[in-house]
This record gives structure tokens, C-alpha cells and sequence, in this order.
């Protein structure tokens, strides 16, 4: 039994996972410590324990739904069809220019980490990978 004021988390480290509960005072200090905490609740992603603005990440929200997926599949290929339906499940160039390469690059920049998420084409169909890393993931419910 946990409280109704805990906070959830799923951390990702590489292939494995665990889960972790705050007080809401305990998560204030330790979000720094994940590499990327994606707030589902919030929409909000932070890296090192600093939000992300919509200049850096365009949809914070639909890239927090497409991270969901590829967490539960870490180290394998998802087809555009398993993603939520968006602009961005439909359009391979629209996912890559306004979510893939700017999260990569900002999580490259913040953590001197690389965020190892790949996108391959096929004639009508593209998928996606994020492999196993040395980032501390959160998923924060």
C-alpha cells in the first residue's frame, strides 16, 4: 500500500528495470539523478532534472507516448503502426525532425550520454529502436 501523495517510477537502466516510490519532496531532490524523467501525468520531460521548453522539444507529450512503447520493447524494432495515432505515426520525416534527432541531441548535450534510438524505412512502413543504454530512464506515473 502506498500513499495517494506517492510518486511512482519506472527507471529503464539499460535491459533492466525497477521501480521506484517518492515522497513529493524526495522526488523534487532526486530527479536530477535520472538522465531523462518522462512526466506522463504532466506531459513534461526533464533531463537531469531540468524541463525541457517547447523550443527544444517540439510535442513533449507524443514523444513521452512513443518512449513508453519503446521502453516496454527496449532492444527491439516498432513498427510506426504500434505507436499512438498522430502526424507522427504516420510521417517517418515529421517523427525524426521534431522529436528523434532534437531529443537525441539534447540528451547528448545535457548528459554527455547517447540516446541510442534509431529509425529505419521500409517502402510504406517505418520502425524504431531505442537500445539498451547507460541512462537512467524514469517513467514517472
Amino acid at each position: 500500500f502506498v500513499s495517494p501523495n506517492t510518486i511512482l517510477a519506472k527507471e529503464y537502466t539499460g535491459r533492466q528495470t525497477a521501480t521506484l516510490t517518492f515522497s513529493a519532496e524526495q522526488f523534487t531532490e532526486e530527479i536530477a539523478k535520472a538522465d531523462i524523467a518522462l512526466l506522463e501525468k504532466t506531459g513534461r520531460i526533464f533531463i537531469k532534472g531540468q524541463p525541457l521548453n517547447s523550443q527544444e522539444l517540439h510535442s513533449q507529450k507524443a514523444a513521452i507516448r512513443i518512449l513508453k512503447i519503446l521502453l516496454t520493447k527496449i532492444g527491439q524494432e516498432v513498427s510506426n503502426n504500434e505507436l499512438p495515432p498522430s502526424s507522427y505515426a504516420n510521417d517517418r520525416y515529421e517523427l525524426q525532425g521534431k522529436i528523434v534527432s532534437p531529443l537525441i541531441k539534447i540528451v547528448e548535450q545535457k548528459t554527455k550520454k547517447t540516446l541510442d534510438l534509431k529509425i529505419r524505412s521500409e517502402a510504406s512502413q517505418f520502425y524504431l529502436k531505442l537500445n539498451p543504454s547507460n541512462l537512467r530512464i524514469w517513467l514517472v506515473r
